[in-house]
Order: C-alpha cells, then structure tokens, then sequence
C-alpha cells in the first residue's frame, strides 16, 4: 500500500511527489523572470513629468487647463483666440474650472469675453467721497515712506539687511492690524 502525504488535500498524490526537491521553480517562473529584467512603464502622465522635469499634479493641472481652454474654444472660437493672444486675461483657475463646467456657463463666460464685458475678477465696492480725502493722504504717507525706505535700504550693506527685514516685518505688521481694525 502505497503512503499519502498527511498535509496533502487530494489523498491521490503519494508523499513520494512532495519529497522531490522543486527549488522554488514552478510553471510561472520563467514568465515572472521575463517581467523583471524589463522596465516598468511609466504612465503617460509620469513620462511627460519626467520629460519636462515637472511633477504629475502639474501634468493633470495643466491637462485642465487645456481642456478649459478647448471647452471654451469648442463654445466659441474667438473667445480662445483673445484667450492665446493675451488680448483677455483670464486666470488659470477659472480656466481649469471650466474644464468641469456646464455648457451654459462655458457659454456664458465665452461670450462675455466676445463683447468684452469679462472681468478677471469681481468688482469691488466703490470707496465713498467721504474717506477718499483721508486715503489720499495715506497714500502720500505711504509713497514717502517707500521712497525713504527705497534710499535706506541702497545705503546699507548686506549686513544690515538682516536688521531691516525684522523693521519690515514690523510695518507690515502694524499695517494689517491697521486693516483688521477698518470696520
């Protein structure tokens, strides 16, 4: 009678099969061996990265981007010709918004840049004649004291520079709790 492994599920293989010495090999070797001397392949995405020595966020940022630019070229052809030529600006990140918009405000923000109503951004509310004085007299002050600070800065070697960056930071400072405390 012939004796069968004790581990092996099928009891139709003798233990005589499982003694034999198999040095890790089976019938997939040879193919797992093939796949490792080759190269993996980059993505497209990762080939272009590594191409133009840019990382893949700015690979899909920039493929947005296109795809904003085609969208609004697709919805009218004039308003990506201004788009290219400079003669609108449009910043990149309603461009690459638009890649994701609907039709109707593709369409929209076309055909703003065709009349030439289009604003990169929204208006602000106008300043009242009542502060206009004071505001221009705090744009004096503050020409003057670009233009002293411009001088003084030429004056010092670069030694000083160090002492005059902690003097900036302090002005900058005064002039945004001088901001936070306009109501």
């Amino acid at each position: 009678m012939e004796k069968y492994h004790p581990i092996c599920i099928h009891q139709s293989v003798p233990a005589v099969f499982h003694s034999l010495p198999h040095q890790g090999k089976n019938q997939y070797s040879e193919v797992e061996s093939q796949f490792a001397t080759q190269p993996k392949k980059l993505s497209t995405s990762g080939r272009l990265a590594k191409q133009y020595n840019v990382s893949r966020d700015t690979i899909f940022r920039d493929s947005k981007l296109a795809e904003g630019l085609t969208s609004i070229g697709n919805a009218s052809p004039e308003a990506k010709r201004k788009i290219l030529s400079g003669e609108i600006a449009i910043n990149r990140n309603k461009l690459e918004l638009l890649s994701s918009a609907s039709n109707e405000e593709i369409e929209a923000v076309a055909a703003q840049i065709e009349d030439g109503s289009y604003m990169r951004r929204a208006p602000r509310a106008p300043i009242s004649d009542a502060v206009l004085p004071e505001i221009r007299q705090l744009n004096v002050i503050i020409k003057d004291f670009a233009s002293s600070f411009n001088s003084m800065f030429q004056e010092l070697n670069n030694g000083g520079t160090v002492q005059l960056k902690s003097v900036i930071r302090s002005y900058i400072d005064q002039l945004e709790d001088l901001y936070r405390n306009i109501k």
